[in-house]
């Protein structure tokens, strides 16, 4: 804040040694408008930084987002509005502030000049706050001392030697507020070099919430076996290279799902999360939940959940299907679940079938989709399991076992195509109640929501992925995807409308596990 007062201070030696008592005493008029708008934005930066703390430390990163959001966006708002206002009514509100008829023109060119620098603050003074909330201090204290200084230098220059007067230290303000919000707002591409100023003698991974996405620094990449070879195996959309070639550490999809599971975790470390998750589920009211990938991750989860209904602790049923990797064999896989089955369902863990990933997800340029993605034509999203026959012969091998096939199914391509493996494979089997089940259904054209219907398929929608839930994934599919599409996201009523056998689902952790709210939200 001390770097933040020299804004004013500025302005006023250099004005009042450059141009005179009259613009010195035009900007004392003026500053009340500082107060102002520091004031908007400490309400703001302090109010989210209290309130996403809280959210942070509960584990809830979604609200955590969604209230920064909030708070940029309704602070700048506001105080669009306020200059908007102060535009308007610039001379009442100048003599308001105790301006004589002869100091006007000087405040007026003040007034002016600041006012667009007015919501660059607000910006700038909020982003400290949710930047050291981040854990980045120094960052933070840099955003307050580098346009300090700059707007002291930019003073001198718009003051002496343009001579742009009274006006050209409000511009400097302005433009220094500017540099300052723009350093807010940067989206800098973060790679392994960031993870390893962080950590640079041993391995270090991030996955994103939604485990769709992980970084690494040098030292997790060669652990984990990542080098240009690796990269052109899987392509360069899933393993990101530098102008080299050389892998930046990120990664996405099958990369991730090949390396995830060879992180050293236990069957009593699973456990753990298990009763943990189990605790946690009990406190909102649900006995039963499905777990819709329990190998996913970690390999040994069926194992974890067999020896806690064992020792008598599990006590949420859980229904299961057992992850099959892309374009797998599928009588080889069905069989090994089969006798997953056998070995380790009971009363509380049941194995009911297997688990493929069709695609990624949007916000990653990864769901499949039916159409090019906007900002990256000629390229529709990652195809994962996208053998058509596999697939057919996984559905047929699956009903054999009175098992039902679990999908990802993120983008408009994916579930087009599930749906006519779908088609194909009950022209084999007869059977029209196998409840096969498609989760998430970002985008779906109306002719495949009456496929969903016809084929007694099950949607699993997200409530708490809308857009009226959540106006950050919004904006995404907007950029992605267009309007349309993204005001047609989640067709929840048009499933109810075509017969489908809907059922919702939060995919905790990556969102709130609170499934009565997404039953308000749909109500």
């Amino acid at each position: 804040m001390v770097f933040a007062s020299l804004f004013t201070v500025a302005d006023g030696i250099f004005v009042g040694q450059g141009v005179g008592s009259n613009a010195l005493a035009a900007i004392n008029i003026v500053a009340p408008l500082f107060l102002i708008t520091t004031g908007l934005a400490l309400t703001f930066g302090v109010g989210v930084s209290v309130v996403a703390s809280i959210h942070l430390a509960q584990g809830n990163n979604r609200a955590a987002n969604i209230n920064v959001s909030q708070a940029f966006d309704v602070g700048a708002m506001l105080m669009i509005i306020i200059a908007i206002a102060v535009y308007i009514f610039r001379i009442p509100f100048m003599r308001l502030l105790g301006s004589s008829d002869a100091l006007l023109p000087l405040c007026q060119d003040y007034l002016l000049s600041i006012l667009p620098g007015c919501i660059f603050i607000v910006i700038q003074l909020i982003g400290t706050f949710v930047i050291r909330l981040d854990g980045s201090p120094k960052f933070a204290a840099l955003l307050e001392i580098v346009p300090g200084l700059l707007n002291i230098f930019l003073d001198w220059l718009f003051v002496f030697p343009m001579q742009m007067g009274v006006a050209g230290s409000g511009i400097a303000s302005s433009v220094s507020c500017a540099v300052a919000a723009g350093w807010v707002e940067n989206e800098e591409y973060v790679s392994k070099a960031y993870l390893d100023e962080i950590c640079s003698d041993k391995p270090l991974l991030m996955q994103t919430g939604g485990g769709h996405s992980m970084l690494l620094n040098t030292k997790a990449m060669e652990w984990a076996g990542i080098d240009a070879a690796y990269a052109k195996k899987w392509g360069y959309d899933l393993v990101h290279v530098d102008k080299d070639g050389e892998p930046d550490g990120y990664i996405c999809e099958g990369p991730v799902f090949e390396i995830a599971p060879k992180l050293p975790t236990t069957v009593e470390d699973i456990k753990e999360y298990l009763l943990a998750w189990q605790e946690m589920a009990f406190s909102s009211g649900f006995t039963a939940v499905g777990d819709a990938g329990a190998e996913v991750i970690h390999r040994v989860a069926p194992q974890a959940y067999y020896e806690l209904e064992k020792e008598g602790k599990l006590k949420l049923r859980t229904h299961a299907w057992m992850y099959v990797a892309d374009n797998a064999d599928a009588k080889t896989e069905i069989a090994r679940i089969t006798a997953q089955r056998a070995e380790m369902s009971g009363e509380y863990f049941h194995i009911i079938g297997p688990k493929a990933f069709l695609d990624g997800v949007t916000e990653a340029h990864t769901g499949w989709q039916n159409q090019d993605y906007l900002d990256q034509p000629g390229y529709h999203g990652n195809e994962r399991f996208n053998d058509h026959d596999k697939m057919v012969q996984l559905i047929v091998e699956a009903d054999k076992e009175g098992m039902s096939v679990h999908v990802h199914s993120e983008g408009g391509g994916a579930t087009h195509y599930m749906l006519g493996c779908i088609e194909d494979a009950e022209k084999i089997t007869g059977n029209l109640d196998q409840r096969n089940v498609l989760a998430h259904l970002h985008f779906v054209t109306d002719e495949d929501c009456r496929r969903m219907g016809a084929t007694g398929s099950v949607p699993a929608v997200p409530p708490l992925w809308t857009a009226k839930a959540s106006p950050i994934i919004y904006e995404q599919e907007v950029a992605y995807m267009g309007q349309q599409l993204a005001n047609e996201a989640y067709p929840i009523k048009s499933f109810y409308d075509a017969g489908a056998n809907v059922v919702f689902h939060s995919d905790y952790p990556r969102f709130a596990d609170d499934g009565y709210q997404a039953q308000h939200l749909c109500g």
